[in-house]
């Protein structure tokens, strides 16, 4: 399985074929679900909204497969963070992204993978992005996935 980094830079149409992990933030025209899930794939917006006050709410990662090639894990890390709980919010940040591999093990089967955690546009914590790598690493067997890339 190939890991690698890339800077966001506007060329979207090229992940039309990947399944997404995107943070769970609606906005309507401002967020990387309503793109992915919207502009790219036809969700509407209503659909939109349900599903990312459920990822919120349950604290849970979700799919829209098969309507959409996108996942989500809750909005909550990106929100302010206190340092003192730093360990404890990546350590849940961990579990959300096992929960996606559970999901792409039992429904989605995706062989590409593109990770969009960006809340707006500032670069997206380095940290995050490594404990990306690793939890996708630890928890994805050989030949699941052939390709994951991160934007940075």
């Amino acid at each position: 399985m190939k890991i690698s980094r890339k800077n966001l830079d506007g060329n979207f149409e090229q992940w039309r074929d990947w399944h997404v992990i995107v943070i769970s933030k609606p906005l309507y025209g401002m967020s990387a679900l309503d793109f992915y899930a919207r502009v790219l794939h036809g969700a509407d917006t209503e659909t939109i909204e349900g599903f990312a006050a459920l990822v919120n709410e349950t604290d849970k990662t979700q799919t829209l497969y098969p309507k959409a090639p996108v996942s989500s894990i809750p909005e909550r890390y990106f929100q302010f963070m206190d340092q003192t709980n730093l360990i404890v919010h990546l350590n849940d940040f961990w579990r959300n992204m096992k929960e996606f591999v559970d999901l792409n093990r039992a429904t989605i089967h995706a062989k590409k993978i593109l990770v969009d955690i960006h809340r707006d546009g500032s670069p997206v914590p380095d940290f995050f992005l490594t404990a990306v790598e690793r939890s996708l690493a630890e928890y994805l067997a050989e030949g699941e996935v052939d390709e994951i890339v991160l934007l940075s």
